[in-house]
C-alpha cells in the first residue's frame, strides 16, 4: 500500500507536515513499513520481524499510560458526512487529555507517536493506506493499535502507547454510540416534520387547484313565506 503524498494540502502550502508513506500487509495487517518526512529528511522503517529503525537509532513509543497526561492527535476529517462526528469527538476528548495536535497527516501524526512525540493517534473514517505504514510502525515499536466500527458504518483508529490507547479508544467507541443516537433521534424528527408540511403544502395546492373547498351558501329559493311588498293598509277597508 503506497501513500505517494500524505498531506497534500499541507505540501501544496508550503508546509512541512506531509510524507511518503509504504506498507506490506499479510492477511490484510500491516507488517512491515517505511515513512520519510521529505521536508525534516526524518525516517523511519520496519520490517515484518518486528524490527524498527529511524535515523535516530531504534524508536519507541512514549511510556505514558494516563489519559489525563496524554499529549494525543486527533484527525478531523474533511468530509461532510464525517466531519460532525470527528469534531465532536475531540470536544469530548479534551477534558480528558492533557491536549491535542493536528499536522493533517497521519503518515506524520503516526510516525511521532512511533517515535513518541505523540502519545495516541485517534482517527474516525481514515483511509486505509493513511494508517497502514503508520500502524506497522507504532506496532513494532511496542504501541498498542485499535480498530473498531463506530457511526454509520465508519472505522474508528486509535493507536499508541497501550495503556492510553486502550482508554482512548473506549471513550471514543462510547462517544459514538451516544452521538449516533442523538444524530438518528434528530433525523426522525426532521422526517416527521417534513411529511407534516408536505401534507399541509399538498392540501393548500389542492385548494388552489379548485379542489374540495367549503361550498358557498346556497342560493336556493327559500321555502320560507317571505314578506309582501304591498304596502300595508291600515284600518278596515271598504
Amino acid at each position: 500500500m503506497i501513500d505517494p503524498i500524505d498531506g497534500t494540502t499541507n505540501f501544496a502550502h508550503g508546509r512541512a507536515d506531509f510524507a511518503v508513506a509504504v506498507a506490506a500487509e499479510m492477511d490484510g495487517i500491516p507488517v512491515a513499513s517505511a515513512i520519510i518526512r521529505p521536508a525534516t529528511g526524518t525516517w523511519i522503517a520496519c520490517d515484518e520481524t518486528g524490527t524498527i529503525v529511524s535515523g535516530h537509532g531504534a524508536p519507541s513509543v512514549s511510556a505514558t499510560e494516563e489519559l489525563s497526561a496524554a499529549l494525543v492527535s486527533v484527525s478531523v476529517s474533511i468530509s461532510e458526512e464525517r466531519r460532525p462526528l470527528t469534531l465532536s469527538t475531540l470536544v469530548r476528548l479534551l477534558p480528558e487529555v492533557r491536549d491535542f495536535r493536528r499536522t493533517g497527516s497521519t503518515s506524520c501524526d503516526l510516525f511521532d507517536v512511533a517515535t513518541g512525540a505523540l502519545d495516541a493517534y485517534i482517527g474516525i473514517g481514515t483511509k486505509p493506506w493513511d494508517v497502514a505504514a503508520g500502524w506497522a510502525a507504532v506496532q513494532a515499536a511496542g504501541g498498542r493499535c485499535l480498530e473498531f466500527p463506530v457511526a454509520d458504518g465508519q472505522t474508528g483508529y486509535v493507536l499508541g502507547s497501550p495503556g492510553v490507547a486502550e482508554r482512548a479508544a473506549a471513550l471514543v467507541e462510547e462517544h459514538a454510540a451516544v452521538f449516533t443516537a442523538a444524530q438518528n433521534r434528530t433525523r426522525q424528527r426532521e422526517a416527521s416534520r417534513s411529511v407534516v408540511d408536505t401534507k399541509a403544502a399538498t392540501s393548500r395546492s389542492t385548494t388552489a387547484l379548485g379542489g374540495p373547498r367549503e361550498a358557498p351558501p346556497s342560493t336556493a329559493a327559500d321555502p320560507r313565506p317571505q314578506p309582501s311588498s304591498e304596502p300595508r293598509r291600515k284600518g278596515p277597508r271598504r
